[in-house]
């Protein structure tokens, strides 16, 4: 049990957290004394309905409750041992279960009272593979936020350990500027830290550097992309009905059609910035401020099929799935899980040590094709201190001119 108390003050915030109920009158003093002490300008809240809500956890978020802690460890040990049974050069294999039932209740002095009950599941198989000097690893989600996903994924784990063998035994890339197919958790991973980030609010309103560059109505990207952060979209992990200052979640439309249109809001941000709140203001625990924050951020699906994609790639590089990645407001540099070379075409050998880096603007007006074939993956998303759970939705996307950091080049 926790909570927190939150006190908006001519500007400033008064901020406290307590364990113990009978801690909350002298929480809310100490919250009123240091929003006195720090408040110097003009409050800015954006106004809203103030809502009154019960949200219960579904029936069908409820599976795993009726399952005991033995059962669930025996699902993945049998994973786990099946990895293993199947690799010939695996060195190690971390498999893992999580899951938890979130509650909260979020009450203002403005009249909202909102309860909520959110289900967390999350499992996967992580293997590491070595031949000769050479180290690989490779991860499988084996559900994202939904009990009955767990089951039946035999055929995906023996998958993992051979691409986890056959990336140790590839070479590494080389370094060149590629057309570059990105597959739908690539593409998930990059619309997620290099553009989502730049669109939450509270990262823009006080960077005058990014006021200018994230200007609404600036053309950003090619005409095939667009980018919304939709967290109304029921049962995934970035799922919420309400955000963590009573807001109503809402479709944030970001880029539309490669125009910036909008961006992620709690509602100080949206007043300070002069925009609609949308219910993006999420904490990761009740001991910590809420901050904007993404919930299922989405590129929308074009129209294009992957086999048309890879036919129209003369040379270039099909990354699958991601390792890592760092931004630098619009630089950015991810790793990509593994490569297949494109000739005329056609898919080649594996690749590993890809490394795709460059300006997101440029690279956003660099796409050519989207594709119809939307996936999505459940993750967990770091800022300022504070994870929380995420969703990303993409499809296949082909990007020109993509620069790529691995070996020597040709």
């Amino acid at each position: 049990f926790g909570g927190s108390v939150r006190v908006l003050h001519r500007g400033g915030w008064g901020f406290v957290a307590f364990s113990e109920i009978e801690a909350l009158p002298e929480a809310v003093g100490k919250a009123i004394n240091w929003a006195k002490r720090v408040g110097r300008e003009k409050s800015q809240l954006a106004p809203v309905e103030p809502q009154r809500d019960a949200v219960k956890l579904a029936e069908k978020d409820k599976g795993f409750e009726e399952v005991n802690l033995a059962k669930k460890i025996e699902i993945v040990r049998a994973y786990d041992t099946l990895a293993w049974d199947t690799g010939k050069k695996l060195v190690n294999v971390v498999s893992t279960y999580s899951d938890a039932v979130k509650w909260t209740l979020f009450a203002s002095t403005e009249g909202a009272l909102v309860e909520q009950e959110k289900a967390y599941v999350s499992a996967g198989v992580g293997v590491t593979a070595k031949e000769a000097d050479v180290i690989q690893r490779y991860h499988l989600s084996l559900c994202d936020n939904n009990w009955g996903e767990i089951f039946g994924k035999e055929k995906e784990v023996r998958e993992t350990v051979l691409i986890a063998e056959e990336m140790a035994a590839s070479e590494v890339v080389k370094a060149g500027s590629y057309t570059v197919i990105i597959d739908q958790k690539m593409a998930g991973v990059f619309v997620h830290e290099a553009f989502g980030h730049l669109s939450e609010g509270d990262n823009t309103y006080e960077n005058p550097q990014l006021v200018r560059v994230m200007k609404l109505g600036r053309r950003f990207g090619s005409d095939k992309v667009t980018i919304v952060d939709d967290p109304t979209r029921i049962g995934w992990r970035g799922s919420y009905k309400y955000d963590d200052e009573g807001v109503p979640a809402s479709r944030a439309v970001l880029l539309d059609k490669g125009v910036l249109v909008g961006r992620m809001h709690s509602r100080e941000t949206a007043g300070k910035m002069g925009e609609v709140p949308n219910g993006h203001a999420r904490a990761a625990g009740v001991g910590q401020v809420p901050l904007v924050r993404m919930g299922i951020t989405c590129i929308e699906p074009g129209k294009a099929t992957f086999e048309e994609m890879l036919s129209s790639v003369n040379r270039g590089l099909y990354c699958i799935n991601w390792q890592a990645g760092q931004t630098d407001h619009e630089r950015f540099t991810f790793t990509a899980g593994y490569a297949r070379e494109i000739n005329r075409g056609k898919l080649g050998r594996m690749v590993r040590d890809v490394k795709l880096t460059g300006n997101l603007f440029k690279t956003l007006a660099n796409v050519e094709m989207v594709g119809n074939d939307a996936k999505y993956m459940g993750g967990t998303c770091g800022k300022g201190g504070q994870y929380v759970p995420e969703t990303s939705v993409a499809p296949h996307v082909l990007i020109k001119d993509l620069q790529v950091i691995g070996g020597e080049n040709d």
